[in-house]
């Protein structure tokens, strides 16, 4: 069956076949009833002639009634029956027995899927509500094949964990995220892995962190502190404790300096220069200024995808979008002697809501170009309210921060927006 949603948890294909005899006896069944429709319409037509055999006709369409609302019933269950082997791609065939076998009658309204997925746990073959993956597994099967965050073999993304445990072979059916969150959450706790989610706050084993990196809180996990349960996308990033960059989520510093890395001695711009093109310089801001305005530049084929994703990340209300699409077009015919000319195409400081709705056409005219260039901004301003949360993300960071060139206006030190 064709859907416009993709499947979000297909980590196999569980096929339901019909079994041989019990598919030709609801053949026949079929065969029957098609028959006894036909018959049917021959014997109205007779009746409603009023001629000669017009009584033998009524006669016999009085005894046809009664297997008319029999053969219909029949050859709906015999059906329903006969769909009773259920293939994966690791193990022979299972056969639905009848208390998995949906049925249109003597009951209450089932649903196929639910009845073979109940099925399949019961064979241990699904997950169960509640089960999760060990922390063990995560370690062993699925960080090795991880794609990496930013480069780094200790970090990983949550989503890219989550699906990586769907593509792994031998796994049971995954019927949601639950058992890779749960299983997430038991590494956490077992000390496989430490988290750090979108806000900077981070957990492992032993301790929590929270507040920006400026005045990180770090604190000991009571003894039997429970975890919440965490996310697995892309905002979320897990690493091994180990790590030096997992260490960091944990550090409370002495300097500055030494958490970002930005080169604190050298000198911040005059009082008057409160615009800022660089992420060390705009950290070093955002520790005792309120974030007045911040514009992110891309360039990359995913740009307009990357722009609003680094405006998400900051939660601005009403940001604006500006596109640029520039390129040669693919020369059809004659290379030698067409002048394919030059295409450029803008789009300035469009709300990015309006933006969403152009984007797959700004994707199709790229794809008429040769080496098309895509290069996408987003400009954010924030309320006097919003102006020190915004400060406070600059400082935690973003996900893929070194694709954006930054532009970000702050207010005066110590002062409000």
């Amino acid at each position: 069956h064709a859907s416009r949603t993709r499947r979000l948890y297909r980590n196999t294909i569980v096929a339901v076949a019909p079994r041989a005899d019990l598919a030709e006896t609801a053949y026949h069944l079929a065969r029957r009833l098609l028959a006894a429709e036909g018959l049917k319409k021959n014997l109205e037509d007779t009746v409603a002639g009023k001629g000669q055999g017009a009584l033998a006709a009524a006669l016999a369409l009085e005894q046809l009634r009664p297997l008319l609302l029999k053969l219909p019933r029949d050859v709906t269950e015999a059906s329903r029956q006969a769909w009773n082997q259920v293939v994966l791609p690791d193990n022979e065939a299972l056969t639905l027995t009848e208390e998995y076998v949906t049925s249109a009658f003597g009951g209450g309204a089932t649903t196929g899927q639910q009845q073979v997925l109940t099925m399949l746990r019961a064979n241990g073959l699904a997950f169960d509500d509640g089960a999760a993956l060990g922390s063990g597994i995560i370690e062993t099967r699925i960080l090795p094949g991880t794609a990496p965050f930013d480069g780094d073999p200790d970090r990983f993304t949550g989503k890219a964990i989550a699906e990586r445990a769907y593509q792994a072979s031998g796994m049971a059916v995954f019927p949601d995220e639950l058992p890779v969150r749960r299983g997430l959450q038991a590494a956490v706790r077992d000390g496989v892995l430490a988290v750090r989610l979108a806000d900077g706050t981070a957990h492992s084993a032993t301790q929590y962190a929270t507040g920006p990196e400026t005045n990180r809180q770090v604190r000991e996990r009571a003894p039997g502190q429970d975890l919440p349960l965490m996310p697995v996308d892309a905002m979320t990033i897990y690493g091994r404790p180990a790590a030096p960059a997992v260490k960091a989520w944990f550090a409370v510093p002495e300097k500055l300096g030494k958490v970002h890395e930005c080169h604190c001695d050298t000198p911040l711009p005059p009082v008057g220069g409160d615009t800022v093109t660089t992420w060390e310089l705009a950290r070093r801001y955002a520790a005792t200024r309120p974030l007045l305005r911040l514009s992110l530049t891309t360039e990359s084929e995913k740009a307009i995808e990357d722009a609003i994703t680094g405006a998400r990340a900051f939660g601005a209300v009403a940001p604006r979008l500006s596109v640029v699409v520039g390129g040669t077009p693919r020369v059809v015919g004659n290379a030698a002697t067409d002048q394919p000319g030059e295409v450029n195409v803008s789009l300035t400081r469009v709300p990015v809501m309006s933006a969403l709705q152009l984007t797959q056409a700004v994707s199709n005219l790229a794809r008429t170009l040769e080496a098309p260039s895509v290069g996408a901004q987003v400009e954010m301003e924030f309320t006097a309210e919003a102006a020190r949360r915004a400060s406070d993300r600059v400082i935690t960071g973003i996900a893929n921060e070194d694709r954006y060139a930054i532009e970000a206006t702050f207010g005066p030190e110590g002062g409000a927006a």
